[in-house]
């Protein structure tokens, strides 16, 4: 109505003005006093209550006035001095209600209230701060009777039960539950717990009664029914364990029962007993100390495949698919064979840049008993090729070069988007031992496909914006792919604390090859799970795409999000792509993304009729996909103590500092420097410092490598040492250094060329000396060059099962003596037997070594054999050219070696070898006196010993000379730590 009066003021009469002018003065009067009565100083309120009271204005309070003092009321047992310092108003300070809620929030934090208030009450000389409290029951006394096996403290922890805390009756029972928990996680399955005191409000002490009863202990478990596997196979897959010696390890867990029922049914399902059923029989000796657990198993019909059928693949024919496929139509049902066949579909479509591409296999079972079809169903996908690649290393505080992680890849902008070379980058990072390896910590691969409105356009000079993104091409061109130029994989960069580079080879304006490499990698086999009811859900999914990452990870970059789209790579979700400066094309060039040149019309457009210059058609825009890859900064310096003993060398004892992540160019230049420990680091060069002091061999190096020198596929390492060796027929010492450059050319391929400078000095001498011997004594200076070749296409370093290692090398000595030196080695696995579930190998190996050296050999360069990594059956040194007793070396050696190995246990810590060694040491190219030696051993692998296993040999020579020196038992043991 106001609004509207003024708005129609003109229309009044003068005295109708007068009048409301009047009533709208009154109007502000009355609201300006009404506002002023509602500022009131600081009324008494009241924590925890919903309603406010009406005050007086003789208990209001000026939030100016200093406080005259605090005061408790409703405190019983816990005095003033207990509560106050939870109180951080103070007396003459201004009152402050915000504080003062913090107070009421912190006593009650204490438990000891049940209530807590605060008011203010006015006195002659200010307001009085009070808080009133009402008491929760305080716990006087908790005690647990019974307990013999178990301390107080221990179930004191696990309450949380104490002297002063609040009573509860609910937490006192409560704890009554966890206590029988924590004796049954301790074995103590009968153990009962009973509250005898604390169940009642009027209560302040709690106690426990405890009846521990025995610790029960599984003695065995047996399994009938069971044709198929063996007792100890089965034993595997559980999580129950058998005791060792009745006293140790083995509890009893009833919970983890059902958990191993589950998983034989899934060992039993993955080879085709897919009927299986499995009961459980649980049996107590008379004391209730021990327990038998017993598994009846029905395993049913083995199911075999009628047919196996590819569904949606267009690109390869099915026989081409089937070709080399491990599962076929009439084998037994395998999921590990399955596996591996999923995987090589998928290895196949992603050598091709089908990154997406996916494989689902599902069993169809038939009314045939024991029949089923395997389908195979195939999503192509389309071709990615990479865009960009970027490392983003997690942490605070991150000292390593970007470069260093690029460098491991075996990926770069422009080839096919690979996913067997994408995990192959993604080991060989980790591999560094650089970042951390393995859960949400490790390395992390983000792969975001690129949107079309992300693709950049080509710009023109002088053309118009709006030039439709297509790519003529004559209709009459020869389906040739192009070869374009390679941009290298190497990467020069800032560390990640400075500002972020622009690298070679990451702007969008990339100019890579359309063509990638092959690679004959293994892919992962992925495990095949199912539940339960796999018979009755009648499907199997595999995921066959690697595993890149598997937690929803998001990054915060400064890319737009609707530049780039972010794909779920196997449960992966990939951050979005770091924008790159954008180049300006020069002059009429027409490149893509990729840096492919079209010819350009630059007249007209193209359009469907055509254009003057030629037919064309239109060519659709390359799939580009970024790669993010971040990984986490893990430890890499370390200091090792180790110890072993080996018939060969005897005692040794080991001093390490090793530093995985080195940088030689890094020094400090500040004290922080140092105590970050950003000094001498980031690089990703190795540096080692090694003693290892013995009562026959001692050797002190100090070692320096970079695996990629200047960011190259080159390795630079130098070296310097010195050794020492006590052998039976004189003492030698070696001071020297050493200089290396190598290349890996492909993943199994490298050569290694090396300069090596030493100062030999041989002294003590066996009397009578013979000739060579003497020829040597005392100092001598030796260098040579050395040209190594390898190829190593072994599935393992360590304990390989397939494959096979070449090595060949040439060197030329020079200086004080003058010879060449030619060498090559050998080495193949075979496994010849697994158990089904493809564990429990058996391998067999050949090796072969043929050496030869020149004339003007010295004698301590000359080639001896026999003892634990030579030749088994004789002493260290014991064979090859004798003179007065005196073991010389030869010039030509040749060695060869059988051996047979199998697991004793299902558990694989201990194997039997068989072996037979054969060769000989010759002065002259030669097999004349040719040795061979037959033994047996044993292989005992123990985790917290490193990855080498504790080998145990015993050998017999079936020839030899008499002047060969003999051992029946060989040995090596070693632990670091």
């Amino acid at each position: 109505m106001a609004y509207f009066s003024i708005q129609n003021s003109r229309l009044a009469r003068p005295q109708t003005q007068t009048v409301m002018r009047v009533m709208c003065g009154i109007a502000v009067f009355i609201f300006t006093i009404s506002m002023t009565a509602a500022q009131s100083p600081f009324e008494e309120r009241h924590a925890g209550n919903n309603h406010h009271e009406r005050k007086t204005a003789s208990q209001r309070v000026n939030v100016v006035q200093n406080l005259l003092g605090i005061k408790i009321e409703g405190n019983v047992s816990i005095p003033r001095s207990t509560i106050m310092p939870y109180i951080k108003s103070h007396p003459q300070r201004p009152a402050n209600p915000a504080q003062v809620k913090k107070d009421i929030s912190a006593l009650y934090g204490t438990g000891w209230f049940s209530s807590v208030r605060s008011t203010y009450r006015m006195k002659e000389k200010g307001p009085l701060l009070v808080f009133q409290v009402v008491e929760s029951p305080i716990v006087k006394k908790v005690e647990y009777r019974g307990n013999k096996k178990i301390k107080d403290k221990h179930l004191a922890a696990n309450t949380g039960l104490k002297r002063g805390s609040a009573f509860n009756i609910h937490s006192n029972k409560d704890a009554v539950s966890r206590l029988e928990k924590f004796y049954h996680e301790k074995g103590f399955f009968f153990a009962k717990v009973k509250l005898i005191k604390g169940d009642r409000n009027d209560d302040r002490e709690v106690i426990f009664r405890i009846n521990e009863g025995p610790k029960v202990r599984v003695t065995k478990i047996k399994f009938t029914g069971n044709k198929f596997f063996r007792d100890s196979v089965l034993k595997l897959k559980m999580k129950t364990k058998t005791a060792i010696l009745w006293k140790f390890s083995g509890l009893y867990n009833p919970e983890t029962i059902p958990e191993d029922i589950v998983a034989l049914k899934e060992y039993y399902h993955s080879l085709g007993f897919f009927d299986v059923r499995i009961k459980q029989k649980v049996s107590f000796t008379k004391g209730k100390g021990y327990v038998t657990i017993e598994y009846k198993i029905k395993e049913g019909i083995r199911y075999k495949l009628r047919k196996v059928e590819y569904i949606g693949n267009n690109i390869f024919s099915s026989k081409q698919l089937s070709e080399e496929s491990k599962l076929r139509a009439g084998d037994y049902f395998d999921t590990r064979k399955m596996t591996k066949d999923v995987a090589a579909i998928k290895d196949r479509y992603g050598k091709l840049g089908r990154l997406f591409a996916t494989v689902q296999a599902t069993p169809r079972f038939l009314e045939t008993p024991g029949q089923a079809d395997l389908e195979l169903r195939i999503n192509e996908d389309k071709v990615y090729i990479i865009r960009k690649i970027d490392v983003n290393i997690r942490g605070d505080q991150t000292h390593t070069k970007r470069s260093v992680a690029l460098n491991a890849g075996t990926i770069s902008p422009g080839d096919l988007a690979d996913p067997k070379e994408i995990m192959r980058s993604k080991a060989r990072i980790e591999g560094l031992q650089i970042f951390e390896r393995g859960g949400e910590k490790g390395v992390q691969i983000h792969i975001n496909r690129v949107e079309k409105s992300a693709q950049k356009k080509p710009v023109f000079r002088g053309q118009n914006k709006s030039f439709p993104r297509s790519y003529p091409r004559r209709k009459t061109a020869p389906p040739v792919r192009r070869k374009l130029r390679k941009v290298s994989p190497r990467y020069r960069t800032q560390r990640t604390t400075r500002r972020r580079s622009v690298f070679r080879g990451q702007s969008e304006e990339l100019a890579n090859p359309f063509e990638k490499k092959q690679n004959s990698y293994r892919a992962p086999a992925n495990p095949f799970r199912e539940n339960n009811s796999f018979r009755e859900n009648n499907r199997v999914s595999t995921r066959t795409a690697p595993s890149i990452q598997r937690r929803l990870r998001t990054s915060s970059r400064t890319t737009p999000r609707s530049s780039s789209q972010t794909i779920p790579y196997h449960s992966a979700v990939g951050s979005e792509a770091v924008p790159q400066p954008y180049q300006t094309i020069q002059q009429q060039s027409h490149t893509d993304d990729l840096g492919l040149s079209h010819p350009v019309n630059p007249l007209f457009e193209t359009s469907p009729q055509g254009d003057l210059y030629g037919d064309t058609v239109r060519q659709e825009y390359p799939n580009l996909v970024d790669i993010i890859v971040e990984p986490t900064e893990a430890r890499t310096g370390r200091l090792m103590f180790g110890v072993g003993v080996n018939s060969d060398a005897g005692v040794v004892g080991s001093i390490v500092l090793d530093e995985r992540n080195f940088d030689l160019f890094r020094p400090p230049r500040t004290i922080g420097d140092l105590l970050d420990g950003n000094a001498w680091r980031g690089a990703g060069q190795r540096f080692r410092i090694e003693a290892v002091p013995g009562s026959q061999l001692s050797r002190y190096m100090v070692n320096w490598s970079d695996p990629y020198v200047f960011d190259t596929n080159y390795s630079l390492g130098l070296s310097g040492f010195f050794f020492s060796r006590f052998y039976d027929d004189w003492t030698e010492q070696r001071l020297g250094g050493r200089i290396s450059i190598g290349r890996q050319f492909t993943p199994f391929f490298s050569l290694n060329a090396s300069l090596r400078l030493e100062q030999v000095e041989v002294s003590n001498p066996r009397v009578p000396t013979p000739p060579e011997l003497a020829a040597s004594v005392g100092e001598a200076f030796l260098s040579t060059i050395k040209l190594n070749a390898t190829y190593d296409q072994r599935d393992s370093s360590f304990l390989p099962s397939e494959g096979y290692i070449l090595r060949a090398g040439y060197e030329q000595a020079f200086g004080d003596f003058s010879y060449p030196r030619f060498n090559a080695k050998a080495n193949t696995y075979w496994t010849v037997r697994s158990r089904h579930d493809g564990a429990g190998k058996h391998i067999v190996s050949l090796g072969g070594e043929i050496a030869w050296t020149g004339d003007d050999t010295p004698i301590f360069e000359n080639y001896f054999a026999g003892g634990f990594s030579t030749f088994r059956g004789f002493d260290f040194r014991g064979i090859g050219p004798d003179t007065g007793g005196v073991k010389t070396g030869g010039k030509f050696m040749a060695l060869g070696s059988v051996e047979y190995r199998f697991p004793l246990m299902a558990n694989e810590m201990f194997h039997g070898v068989v072996f037979s060694d054969f060769g000989t040491v010759e002065n002259d190219v030669a097999l004349d006196n040719f040795r061979v030696t037959v033994g047996a051993g044993v292989r005992i692998m123990v985790p917290a010993m490193g990855p080498v296993p504790l080998a145990f040999d015993f050998a017999v020579p079936l020839t030899s000379l008499s002047s060969d020196e003999r051992r029946l038992f060989s040995f090596y043991m070693g632990f670091t730590k």
